[in-house]
């Protein structure tokens, strides 16, 4: 491991070199082989090309086919430069033999992954203190966790620190592993968790079934609530579907949305009082520009009140709804409806409910009028625009004043 030792020394960096260093075309399944699992201990040893070390990254030299992937465990790890080298930060080396490692300490102990851009490490943390007294019986349990780590078996770094937090202090115990052979990764597991492999495993076997039971339980828990629940609410939902219909709401699919149109939810059933909470919600504008669903009602409701109930949306029936239709429990006048449409075909326009003027570099239709052939007029091309200075209107290019005065002149 002589060039890895020599890359991972904390002092001797590397001047910026601007010239690739070297003219051998590095083949395309190594460059897959990096870009799937970033640098290995042994890809390094065996390239034959120039590595330059630097503060936050190392620099492989030698030309490369173009980087396609810039993402390695989690984080931008790989840059190619202009010369076509590859520069790589120290969290991409032997990356997944770190995770292996990592993983192995996280799930059979109380050690904890930290990562970030520039960091990959384990750790894990003492009470918080706030006196010497304290820090001195804390200090030898947190060097037991890493005095008895085997340098010889990676490059990196371990020992203890210690934070601030909110005022009081922790003292941390760390093992950052920077590179690392193949052939140590098991005995440096096992030198960090004083065990042999097959007992760590057989440990995180135990605690990944215990954990899976506890699983199951609590959905097993969740549904028996929620049948248990569903039991209690079958009463009240057939009571007040009595109460819907005769109260003139109805459960419609796809029922069409327009201003004014009135929705029945279910917000709560409170099983220890057998009471349920509906609300009314009605749709329209309210100080607002733009139409939205608006609360008009909120009322508790006990089965000592089902005379005077709200209706409501089942449990089972929870509304769902498209910007210009809806399904749930709604209250429609069929009669207004039917009304509108007839109103369309027998209102008598006179030619001075619709005005023409001139507006900016167009013209604009104004007028009651324009309700009635607002089809006619938007055919045409026509934009409408609620606040112009002359009041709601159509806008138009001057060109179209001839066909607006035809379809004016036919009504």
């Amino acid at each position: 491991m002589e060039i890895i030792e020599r890359l991972f020394e904390n002092e001797n960096f590397d001047h910026k070199n601007i010239i690739n260093r070297s003219d051998k075309i590095i083949p395309l399944e190594v460059l897959d082989q990096i870009e799937n699992q970033g640098v290995t201990t042994e890809h390094l040893e065996t390239l034959g090309v120039p590595v330059f070390k630097y503060k936050t990254q190392i620099t492989i030299h030698g030309l490369f086919p173009e980087l396609k992937v810039n993402w390695i465990n989690g984080y931008k790890n790989l840059f190619q430069n202009k010369n076509l080298s590859i520069g790589v930060k120290y969290n991409a080396i032997d990356t997944l033999k770190k995770k292996l490692i990592y993983k192995t300490c996280q799930e059979h102990s109380d050690w904890f992954i930290r990562k970030s851009c520039t960091e990959y490490e384990i750790h894990k943390t003492s009470e918080y203190f706030s006196s010497k007294e304290q820090y001195l019986e804390l200090l030898p349990k947190m060097k037991s966790f890493v005095n008895h780590i085997n340098k010889e078996l990676f490059i990196g770094s371990s020992g203890i620190y210690m934070g601030q937090i909110f005022g009081t202090f922790v003292l941390v115990a760390f093992i950052r592993v920077d590179a690392i052979k193949q052939e140590n990764v098991i005995p440096l597991i096992e030198n960090i968790l004083k065990d042999s492999f097959d007992n760590i495993t057989d440990v995180i076997v135990k605690k990944e079934n215990e954990k899976r039971l506890e699983h199951q339980a609590w959905e097993a828990k969740i549904l028996k609530e929620r049948q248990e629940r569903m039991e209690k609410e079958k009463p009240l939902i057939e009571e007040f579907k009595k109460v819907v219909s005769e109260a003139g709401y109805e459960y419609k699919k796809d029922a069409p949305i327009y201003d004014g149109l009135q929705l029945v939810l279910r917000n709560n059933f409170n099983e220890n009082e057998v009471t349920v909470t509906y609300n009314i919600r009605i749709y329209g504008k309210e100080n607002s520009r733009q139409k939205h669903w608006k609360w008009i009602e909120f009322t508790d409701v006990s089965k000592e009140k089902l005379n005077v109930a709200i209706p409501f949306t089942a449990s089972n029936l929870y509304f769902e709804y498209t910007k210009s239709t809806i399904s749930g429990w709604v209250l429609q006048p069929e009669v207004e409806v039917k009304n509108e449409v007839e109103t369309k075909t027998e209102v008598k326009i006179e030619s001075s409910d619709i005005k023409i003027a001139p507006y900016k570099n167009a013209i604009v239709v104004t007028g009651l009028g324009t309700k009635v052939i607002k089809d006619e007029l938007k055919a045409l091309g026509g934009s409408f625009n609620f606040h112009l200075p002359c009041g709601p209107g159509w806008i138009f290019p001057p060109f179209k004043r001839t066909a607006i005065e035809k379809l004016i002149n036919k009504l």
